[in-house]
């Protein structure tokens, strides 16, 4: 392997606790990792991106749908059985070769293997990885008319350490993919492509480098100073200049981790606010007004440079346009070349500030009260605790309270929780629910909201939990834990806090919780062998329910079940 790939593959396996995995496998998840993040934004375990099984051509098998990462069943039904129809569906499958050469029958092996999980009857060997791949598939075809276009895309990527060089036989054998997926009738758009040495580290500097755009403008203008905010301005500029150098990454895909601070997602060009918009762009009398037809955008950055005619923007967030800004992008080959908009910039490191501007330019419309999370007292209380109690390398993790938070810090992915991974943490451990956990983070932030983050709850408690599972994974990735009992990871939280506290647990609003925590903490730090120990004891109590049904994971019933276990 290059030197330089090297060095960056071992940043990777060293940040995400990898390094007890073996190398081929560690990287199959860099590569797998390198994938996922030119199409998502959040984080993700990448534990759960990592195939076990024999092989069977295939190392990685990856579904973005509507701008979500999905990776269960449960996942991809709760994501259809929400109004908006166009979804955009991407699947991405890869295979990662540590070594450096390009083999057609290599190549081979892995169309074989991305055609047998295509099939209707599998022939390869498949492990509980695969067969909820296999689950999610089936589900987005069933729900083929919530699909964008109809049907879902697919990429495939052969990756190898080595630079790639054209050869007539290789450039077949990829050539082969793309005419056998364009036969089967199943894909919007195909792509099959070697994912070299080069691109491999691109992908990776991407996936931690700041967010950049540079646009020419039209116009500005600056308002006065305002406590909290170094500088905004508001600005004017071509409509298809904002799509192509804001909107749209270096590899022409919509930036979707630019909306997180937006509450609301965007609802689909069939909501008639959406469609008046639409209409706006492409009638050929109205789109030279739609700059002044239409509401704009704000948008807030840590840092903004403007000069003369040209806008620099780092790390930004859209904090109201999100319809505005998919709706233009859905039509950007029909935008007209003098359709302009209006942007509201905003320069500010102030949290309360941004805080503010997201509550005041979202309440002009009705929005969920659970889309506020990240401007929650007890959400900031959350964070401040986080950073109080973090004060040595055994302790130390990190509470995202807003997206990209901790950006370019160096911080290894394993130690940083966002409020859904929290959610799962402490209402798996605290509130008894692995089997929400299990199902969908959303469902704790809209079915558990109130409890999960009531502001009467101690903080304790979320350090407490999101430190347990940060410990857990280690384990996990050092192979002290067997993977089998991975699938139950959740009930494992539920299991170790009764295992260490007994029952039952105090209420999280009260003061006796706040001992448990610390009882939690201590073992967990001071005592490896003594965690280690109750952990696989846990463990070892499920080994009746290996071969569970995933169904029957999730019910109330089975968690009344395992609970009955301590």
């Amino acid at each position: 392997m290059h030197i330089v790939l090297s060095s960056h593959f071992k940043s990777f396996v060293t940040e995400n606790g990898l390094t007890s995995i073996d190398e081929a496998k560690s990287f199959e998840a860099f590569i797998n990792y390198c994938v996922i993040k030119q199409y998502f934004y959040g984080q993700f375990d990448i534990l759960d991106q990592i195939y076990n099984g024999d092989d069977p051509g295939i190392d990685g098998i990856m579904f973005i749908v509507d701008g979500e990462l999905v990776t269960s069943k449960n996942e991809i039904v709760e994501i259809f059985s929400r109004p908006k129809k166009d979804m955009d569906v991407l699947i991405c499958i890869t295979q990662a070769k540590t070594g450096e050469r390009w083999e057609k029958r290599e190549i081979n092996a892995f169309e074989s293997g991305i055609m047998d999980f295509l099939a209707e009857k599998s022939l390869y060997p498949q492990d509980d990885y695969l067969k909820e791949r296999k689950d999610i598939f089936k589900e987005v075809i069933s729900n083929i008319r919530k699909v964008k276009n109809g049907k879902p895309r697919i990429k495939c990527f052969y990756a190898t350490s080595g630079k790639y060089i054209e050869d007539r036989e290789i450039e077949a054998a990829f050539g082969s993919i793309k005419a056998r997926l364009n036969e089967t009738g199943l894909f919007y758009s195909v792509d099959a492509e070697p994912l070299e040495r080069d691109t491999i580290i691109k992908y990776w500097v991407n996936s931690y480098s700041p967010l950049e755009a540079k646009a020419k403008i039209i116009a500005s203008a600056l308002f006065p100073a305002i406590p909290g905010i170094e500088e905004s301005y508001v600005i004017t500029m071509f409509a298809k200049e904002y799509v192509e150098k804001i909107l749209a990454d270096d590899n022409m895909n919509l930036r979707k981790g630019i909306f997180e601070e937006n509450v609301r997602d965007f609802i689909g060009e069939d909501s008639p606010v959406n469609k008046e918009i639409e209409k706006t762009i492409v009638d050929t009398t109205k789109n030279k007004r739609f700059g002044i037809m239409n509401n704009g955008v704000t948008i807030v950055s840590p840092d903004i440079r403007l000069q003369s005619n040209e806008l620099y923007l780092e790390n930004y967030q859209i904090v109201n346009g999100c319809q505005t800004s998919n709706v233009l992008w859905e039509n950007r080959d029909r935008i007209s070349q003098d359709a302009t908009i209006t942007l509201k910039i905003v320069e500010t490191t102030d949290e309360s500030v941004v805080d503010d501007l997201v509550k005041s330019t979202n309440n002009q419309t009705k929005v969920d009260d659970h889309q506020f999370l990240a401007t929650l007292d007890i959400v900031k209380n959350i964070e401040k605790y986080f950073q109080a109690v973090s004060t040595d390398d055994d302790h130390r993790i990190y509470f995202e309270r807003r997206y990209n938070q901790f950006h370019g810090q160096e911080i290894p992915n394993i130690r940083v929780f966002d409020i859904r991974s929290i959610s799962r943490c402490v209402g798996a451990m605290f509130f008894d629910r692995p089997d929400l956990a299990t199902r969908y983070p959303n469902q704790l932030t809209t079915e558990l909201k109130d409890i999960v983050f009531d502001r009467n709850n101690k903080e304790e408690i979320y350090y407490t939990a999101a430190f347990s599972f940060y410990r857990l994974q280690l384990h996990f990735s050092n192979t002290r834990i067997p993977i089998k009992y991975r699938k139950f990871k959740w009930f494992v939280m539920m299991l170790l806090k009764y295992k260490i506290t007994g029952k039952p647990s105090p209420d999280p609003k009260s003061f006796k919780i706040a001992s448990v925590c610390k009882n939690l903490q201590d073992i967990l730090v001071s005592n490896i062998q003594k965690e280690l120990d109750d952990i696989l004891s846990v463990c070892s109590k499920l080994d009746p329910y290996l071969g569970l049904s995933e169904d029957r994971m999730k019910s109330m019933q089975f968690v009344d079940e395992i609970r009955g276990l301590t």
